[in-house]
């Protein structure tokens, strides 16, 4: 009788414990902050939720950590789906498919936008970046050595990418995948020069990344939050929030925690 008790005290905790899972997940849904929407369908893809796409090849703005997306993109869209009474879905998204995954249904918004990307609306701008020429920092080349040391390290189909195959041609460029990758090779010397967003660029930099910048390729550019064209009701709040203070002071807030803090950083070392 006393075996058979404890086999059933066994099996209970075991019972218990397997549930415990689920009552976390239960009371995590439970915690969660009611909204109310101030945006429904077909002005956003999936009622109570925002779909945002990120460029994960494009630290701080957005990566990801331990399964997690986190960045400076990741805030801002956790800031703008709060106000517009929803919950943010994360979705990657290249920077040469902004225009098709917005006009496709696949994400309501993407973010980093160019301000002047083509064929969508986009808001803004909440960011500034600039595609220039990186080398290892503990050489002395320059602008003037580039053409002698093709190939250019640069991310596929990102701004530098589209820039670079303009002005060199795919013959003298290598694709990565992700910035991080051109930025092992280039502290490695296995390539002489890189191209990156000064932001990302400065953002490595700050994390010890033995890289400097040689030139921009064609100064800075405006980043700002891109919908689909049709969708004049969600760009309209888009523009409507963008223009609050509670905004602005928002931007100077994540400026200063994942762009402005970096670049000092990284000049400090200089």
């Amino acid at each position: 009788m006393k075996k058979y008790s404890r086999l059933c005290v066994v099996l209970l905790v075991v019972v218990m414990l397997g549930a415990l899972p689920l009552l976390a997940s239960c009371k995590k849904e439970e915690a969660k902050p009611a909204r109310t929407a101030k945006i429904k369908t077909p002005d956003i893809i999936k009622e109570g939720t925002l779909k945002v796409g990120v460029n994960l090849g494009f630290a701080p703005y957005a990566t990801k950590v331990d399964g997690e997306y986190v960045g400076y993109d990741v805030e801002v869209a956790d800031y703008l789906a709060e106000q517009l009474g929803l919950y943010p879905e994360f979705v990657a998204v290249d920077p040469d498919q902004i225009e098709e995954k917005l006009n496709d249904g696949t994400v309501d918004v993407v973010l980093s936008a160019p301000m002047d990307t083509s064929g969508v609306a986009v808001s803004g701008p909440y960011s500034e970046g600039g595609v220039a020429y990186y080398t290892n920092s503990s050489t002395e080349e320059s602008m003037a050595e580039v053409s002698a040391s093709y190939p250019v390290g640069v991310q596929k189909n990102s701004v530098g990418y589209w820039k670079l195959l303009d002005a060199i041609g795919a013959e003298n460029i290598t694709t990565y995948k992700t910035d991080s990758e051109l930025i092992r090779d280039l502290q490695a010397g296995a390539i002489k020069y890189g191209v990156l967003d000064s932001v990302v660029g400065s953002y490595a930099q700050a994390g010890g990344s033995m890289i400097k910048l040689v030139d921009y390729v064609e100064g800075k550019s405006a980043l700002g939050i891109a919908s689909a064209s049709g969708k004049k009701t969600l760009s309209g709040k888009i523009d409507e929030i963008m223009k609050s203070g509670t905004t602005t002071s928002l931007f100077e807030s994540l400026n200063r925690k994942w762009l402005t803090a970096a670049q000092q950083s990284s000049a400090d070392t200089k």
